[in-house]
């Protein structure tokens, strides 16, 4: 576990140096913001002190070989705490953020060069579901998909967007009694599920099979990476493990 650590860490320390560089390493890419190639960035800090706009964490891949019709995808990202219990705010517990805090959409992120788009204007997305899967730590399914016939061609070692997913900044302050917003947490975009028409296979990505950044903070400070990490691994070891059965 020590040297996976120690692997990370070195990995998002490079990562911070060449943002707005092309992403060509094959596999999953998470940032704030922005795709990693268009300088999405490693960790979110924020007051917390506004209640209005929200946060957004956007996805992206690389494939591994082209992929001729791709039509859908579906994304799995594990959020752990460093308070070692799931905050109220970030579940449903609070009124005023019950079922309205969480969303994503397929709108390529603004001024994206490196970054090209997986989908057509015509794409939907949605959150397929959000859950608490560990003490500390829950997950979130989301997916995006194309009409039947806008099947598009994805090309091997280029970085392609995937989805936005947002989460509101209502109940922010400590005032409103909704507490976590000041907690740190580790996300991790941990697997990808993509698909073509039938008889295509559906093939899965995992985000540990690839040496890339597939792993982001939110109120972590800098130097604090690797505790960031180490929240990660056991929700990474167990999400595939232990508790596979919970998935589908």
């Amino acid at each position: 576990m020590k040297k996976t650590l120690l692997f990370f860490s070195v990995l998002l320390a490079l990562s911070v140096g060449v943002a707005s560089a092309q992403v060509t390493t094959p596999g999953l890419y998470l940032g704030w913001d922005h795709c990693v190639g268009d300088g999405g960035v490693l960790n979110k800090t924020f007051a917390c002190t506004a209640t209005t706009d929200g946060n957004t964490m956007v996805l992206s891949w690389v494939p591994t070989q082209s992929v001729p019709l791709f039509s859908s995808a579906e994304v799995w990202v594990d959020i752990s705490f460093r308070s070692g219990v799931l905050p109220a705010w970030w579940g449903n517990a609070c009124a005023g953020r019950i079922n309205s805090w969480l969303s994503c959409n397929v709108s390529r992120p603004g001024g994206a060069i490196n970054c090209a788009d997986s989908w057509t204007e015509n794409a939907m997305s949605g959150i397929a579901d959000y859950r608490q899967n560990l003490p500390w730590a829950s997950q979130l399914d989301a997916a995006g998909a194309l009409p039947m016939g806008d099947e598009k061609l994805v090309d091997a070692g280029r970085e392609y967007f995937l989805l936005n997913i947002r989460f509101s900044n209502a109940k922010a302050r400590v005032v409103d009694g909704c507490l976590g917003c000041l907690i740190p947490a580790c996300i991790d975009f941990s697997r990808l599920q993509y698909y073509q028409p039938d008889p295509e296979p559906v093939v899965t990505v995992f985000g540990s099979q690839h040496a890339t950044r597939h792993l982001i903070s939110w109120q972590y400070p800098s130097d604090s990476q690797t505790n960031c990490l180490q929240a990660a691994e056991p929700v990474r070891n167990t999400t595939w493990g232990a508790v596979k059965s919970l998935y589908r």
